[in-house]
């Protein structure tokens, strides 16, 4: 995005996960509530210079709607189906 907020380009940002919820982690915003063994994990993106966006942290949910196992031991954020306008 651009500065007015406009989609300029996609791309596929890199991290790697650092770490898997073991059932004690307590989800953002509220006091009790906990992320199941496995649901969650934390991950450090890496910088994406062109685009200001520094190397950062976050914890992603793993949604099985939106996740999908490639590989042993590899994950991937599945955004669904991408129109490359080829044909």
């Amino acid at each position: 995005m651009n500065e007015e907020g406009t989609i300029q380009e996609m791309r596929w940002c890199s991290g790697i996960v650092e770490d898997v919820s073991d059932g004690t982690w307590i989800k953002a915003g509220t006091r009790q509530q906990r992320y199941k063994e496995g649901e969650a994990a934390r991950v450090l993106w890496d910088a994406v210079p062109e685009a200001n966006f520094a190397a950062s942290k976050s914890v992603e949910v793993f949604d099985k709607r939106l996740w999908n196992q490639n590989s042993i031991g590899a994950w991937r954020k599945d955004l669904g189906e991408v129109d490359y306008g080829l044909y």
